[in-house]
């Protein structure tokens, strides 16, 4: 579903991330990440909205993003920290500490 995110890390979402593009993947590399921190309550959307999917524990696991009604799996093509750092504030944790796997 998202193929090749490229953030600087303070973005607000994985979709305003350079070369951030849905459709079919092609990469057998599956983002995952695990967030740390204080969340804040209340952030929500509809395209977009990402969630952790099949972790230890609800801050960790790969990484899906919500597109046309759809979830999707993110790929990891270029991932490093600043794309977790993203997924994790988008998520509501202020100050995140992110650990990519």
């Amino acid at each position: 579903y998202l193929y090749s995110a490229l953030c600087f890390g303070n973005e607000s979402s994985l979709l305003t991330c350079q070369n951030s593009n849905p459709g079919s993947a092609c990469s057998s590399n599956r983002a995952a990440v695990r967030c740390a921190g204080e969340i804040v309550q209340g952030l929500c959307g509809n395209d977009g909205t990402v969630r952790l999917a099949d972790g230890e524990d609800s801050n960790e696991g790969r990484v899906e993003i919500c597109s046309n009604g759809v979830w999707g799996t993110v790929y990891d093509s270029g991932w490093d920290s600043r794309e977790g750092e993203v997924i994790c504030r988008q998520l509501g944790y202020q100050n995140p500490n992110v650990y990519i796997y």
